[in-house]
C-alpha cells in the first residue's frame, strides 16, 4: 500500500506539470504561434525524451529494440495518431482556451485509456468489482465531458460577436478529435509497456527505464505530424522573429520553449514510473488520476488568465460541475485499486 501511495503522488505531480506546460507560451512574444509550436515539437518530441532516457540509461537505444516488433509498431503508429490529436488540442487552446479543451480532451482520453486496456488486455477482470468500478468511472467521465462542452457553449453564447459562437463549435470539435488521440495514446502505452516490462532481455534494466522506454516510440510517432503541420503553417504565414525584441528577447523565448518541452515530457516519466510500480493494471489505475490532475491544473490556469472573464454565472456553474464530476470519476478509479 505504501508503494501505491508513492505512485499516486508521483502521478498527481505529473498531472500538475502537464496541465502547466502551455503556460510559458503565453509569455513568448518574439515568435508567431505556429513557429513557437514548431520549436516546441522539436524539443518536446525529440530532444528532451532522448536526453532524459540517455541520462537514466545510457544504453537505452539498444533497449528500444529488445521487444517484439508488434510493441514497437503499436507505439509508433499510436504515437502518430496522438500527434495529430495534439495538433487539434493546440488548436482547441486557440478557440476555446485551456479549460474546456483539456476537460474534453482529457476526459475522453481518460475514459478510453482506462476502458480499452481493460477490454483488450485484461478482459478477465471485466466482470469483477474492479471492472465494474472502472466502467462506472468511464460513464461518469462522459457526463463530465458533456458538462464541459455545455459550459463552453454557454460561455461563448454570451459574447457579443457571432464569431465567438462559431469558435466554440470549432474548438469543441478540435477537443473531441484531440481526445481520440489521447485515447489512442493511453491504450498503446499500456500495451507497449507490458512488452517492455516483461521482456526477458530487459530484466536487468530498472523498472523506471523499462516503464518509460515506450514513450520514445510514441513521441517519435507524434513528432512527424506536429513538425510537418506547424512547419508548413509557419512558412505560409511567413512567421519571423520580431527583431525589435532583440537577441535577449529571442533567447528568453527559446528558454521558455525548452521549459515547455521539459514540462511536457518529464511529467510522463513520473507517470510511466508510477504505472510500472503499481503493476500490470498500473495504466488502468494511474491514467485517470494523471488526466484529472491535468484538468484541474489547466482549469486553474484558465481562470487565472481570464478565460472565464465575463462569462455568465451559468457558464461558470457548468464548468465547476464538469470539474467536480471528473474528480468524482477519478476517485472511483482510485478505489478500483482495492479490487484489482
Amino acid at each position: 500500500m505504501e508503494i501505491l501511495g508513492v505512485a499516486i503522488i508521483m502521478v498527481i505531480i505529473g498531472g500538475m506539470l502537464n496541465g502547466t506546460f502551455a503556460i510559458p507560451g503565453k509569455f513568448i512574444k518574439t515568435l508567431g504561434e505556429d513557429r513557437m509550436w514548431f520549436y516546441v515539437s522539436i524539443w518536446a518530441y525529440l530532444v528532451v525524451p532522448f536526453v532524459t532516457l540517455w541520462i537514466l540509461y545510457p544504453h537505452f537505444i539498444h533497449a528500444l529494440f529488445e521487444v517484439s516488433p508488434s510493441y514497437i509498431v503499436a507505439a509508433f503508429v499510436g504515437g502518430a495518431v496522438w500527434g495529430v490529436g495534439m495538433i487539434f488540442c493546440l488548436l482547441g487552446f486557440r478557440y476555446v482556451g485551456l479549460s474546456v479543451t483539456y476537460a474534453i480532451n482529457i476526459g475522453m482520453g481518460t475514459a478510453g485509456g482506462s476502458i480499452l486496456p481493460l477490454l483488450f488486455m485484461h478482459r478477465s477482470k471485466l466482470n469483477t468489482m474492479f471492472g465494474h468500478i472502472i466502467i462506472l468511472g468511464v460513464g461518469i467521465f462522459i457526463i463530465g465531458i458533456i458538462f464541459a462542452a455545455l459550459a463552453a457553449k454557454e460561455r461563448d453564447a454570451n459574447k457579443n460577436s457571432s464569431s465567438g459562437k462559431n469558435h466554440s463549435k470549432i474548438g469543441i470539435m478540435c477537443a473531441i478529435l484531440a481526445g481520440i488521440g489521447s485515447m489512442t495514446q493511453g491504450y498503446v502505452f499500456a500495451y507497449s509497456t507490458s512488452g517492455f516490462l516483461n521482456s526477458p532481455h530487459l530484466q536487468h534494466v530498472s523498472v523506471l527505464v523499462r516503464s518509460n522506454l515506450p514513450w520514445i516510440w510514441i513521441f517519435l510517432g507524434g513528432l512527424f505530424p506536429n513538425v510537418i503541420y506547424f512547419g508548413i503553417a509557419a512558412r505560409r504565414k511567413k512567421a519571423v522573429t520580431v527583431c525589435k525584441s532583440g537577441l535577449k528577447g529571442h533567447i528568453i523565448s527559446q528558454l521558455l520553449i525548452i521549459i515547455m518541452a521539459i514540462l511536457f515530457f518529464e511529467c510522463l516519466i513520473l507517470y510511466g514510473f508510477a504505472a510500472g510500480l503499481i503493476g500490470s493494471v498500473g495504466p488502468i489505475i494511474a491514467y485517470p488520476i494523471f488526466m484529472v490532475f491535468i484538468v484541474l491544473t489547466s482549469n486553474f490556469w484558465g481562470f487565472k488568465f481570464g478565460e472565464w472573464h465575463g462569462a455568465s454565472k451559468k457558464a461558470r456553474f457548468l464548468i465547476c460541475i464538469a470539474i467536480s464530476v471528473l474528480v468524482l470519476a477519478v476517485i472511483l478509479q482510485g478505489l478500483s485499486a482495492k479490487f484489482q
